[in-house]
């Protein structure tokens, strides 16, 4: 079976996953044993259509986050930066922003590193695969 053509139950498995559902609950939604769907879900092409789906589902709902996240920094700067403020509610703008910039390094900084740990795996397969 080649990579974009996958079973009914395979589909209807990657749709379930991509809406949340546990591999368990996956399973007893499809009437199969929770080891059909492990297997399913070592096999690469329902990994690589489950990463897909799970992009698509999550693609607008990311966007609104990031859209809300601007927002919300927005308004800590400002509460920040208000005199009129106490200076106690102002200070914890302050940490709550510092610790909003830490934290988005870190994961931007964890993406990467995942990236690269990716191609790694992937260039490791595809040399054992050649020779």
């Amino acid at each position: 079976m080649s990579l974009n053509e996958l079973s009914m139950r395979d589909e209807a498995l990657v749709a379930l996953l991509a809406e949340g559902k546990t591999p368990v609950q996956a399973a007893a939604e499809l009437g199969v044993g929770h080891a059909t769907v492990y297997r399913a879900l070592a096999r690469p092409d329902v990994r690589v259509a489950l990463a897909t789906a799970r992009g698509a589902h999550w693609s607008e709902s990311v966007t609104t986050l990031k859209r809300e996240f601007r927002s919300s920094v927005d308004v800590l700067r400002e509460i920040r930066d208000d005199t009129n403020q106490p200076a106690m509610v102002r200070m914890r703008a302050a940490l709550a922003l510092a610790d909003l910039a830490l934290r988005t390094c870190k994961v931007t900084d964890e993406d990467v590193r995942l990236t690269v740990l990716e191609q790694i795996a992937a260039d490791h397969r595809g040399q054992r695969e050649r020779s």
